[in-house]
């Protein structure tokens, strides 16, 4: 079974894919309406999130919901996938050794220069007009995520740490770059369109429509990270520090993580990712990933 994926065409390896994600989906639907309410004393998916605006003490379930939702719809189909598809996933995707310092640095560097940038586009984003119901659902989201990330010690500063940056950090990176982008690559033909596609859909998949534009440009950092790169453990450090610095910016009593930078150091930070970047591809233009039948 290991790698026979392989050898089917990119359209097929694709619907796979999509088809796991839905399949798992299902899955983590169906086990949180069956093992939910014998744990949390009677609550239901749909009425521990309003219960637990009045009741704190429901907070490590609605955790454990974000965390197995998480493994189950991203980290496992994406790991069964890899698996299937090739030989030797770990290889395939540059897990199998660790970064090389001077890319570790690259990546730090990127992600620090394109703080400014991604508020840029936080901003653009927030100010598009949309309906009063697309708003009052993102309110709503916003507020839930503030219930989730509450954090009275450090012991909930770790497990939110867990929640939202390392699980994620790694699940994500694993569906998204490791499995989805090498497979869009192949089917159009150009790593960095494939990075755009797959980044559509990374950021639509949040349902989180007034983020988007934020999200959308961070998942094309992550991407071509690992497109220049060939190394999903950076991508993955990648993700991690972003959603660890919000993370650790709420418990530092920062509930807003976004700042107004003026037009001109917004310009200077997509200046100084794409110099970065260009320098890094330099250095790993013999591990760039490339469309290649069986790559």
């Amino acid at each position: 079974m290991n790698g026979f994926l392989n050898k089917q065409p990119a359209t097929a390896q694709l619907a796979t894919l999509i088809g796991f994600f839905i399949a798992f989906f299902l899955i983590y639907f169906a086990v949180m309406q069956l093992l939910l309410p014998s744990i949390s004393g009677g609550y239901t998916y749909e009425t521990l999130y309003a219960a637990a605006k009045k009741d704190s003490s429901l907070l490590p379930y609605l955790k454990l919901t974000q965390i197995l939702y998480t493994t189950i719809v991203f980290l496992v189909p994406a790991v069964i996938f890899l698996y299937l598809c090739y030989p030797q996933p770990f290889q395939e995707t540059g897990l199998a050794k660790g970064p090389s310092i001077y890319n570790l640095v690259f990546t730090l560097l990127i992600m620090a220069s394109a703080l400014p940038l991604v508020a840029a586009l936080m901003e653009w984003n927030a100010s598009w007009p949309v309906g009063d119901t697309l708003v009052n659902l993102e309110k709503e989201a916003e507020e839930q995520t503030k219930r989730l990330l509450y954090m009275p010690n450090v012991g909930s500063l770790i497990v939110n740490l867990l929640m939202v940056a390392a699980i994620p950090a790694l699940a994500e990176e694993l569906f998204f770059r490791g499995a989805m982008q090498p497979i869009v690559t192949k089917v159009v033909r150009n790593g960095f369109v494939a990075v755009i596609i797959t980044s559509v859909i990374f950021s639509a998949i949040h349902m989180q429509f007034l983020t988007f534009l934020p999200r959308f440009g961070l998942s094309i950092i992550l991407g071509c990270i690992y497109l220049i790169s060939g190394n999903l453990w950076l991508s993955i450090i990648a993700h991690f520090c972003n959603n660890a610095l919000s993370v650790i910016l709420f418990y530092s009593g920062q509930t807003e993580t976004d700042e107004s930078y003026s037009w001109y150091i917004t310009a200077l930070s997509g200046a100084v990712v794409l110099a970065l970047f260009l320098m890094m591809r330099r250095s790993n233009k013999h591990t760039a990933l490339a469309p290649t039948e069986n790559n």
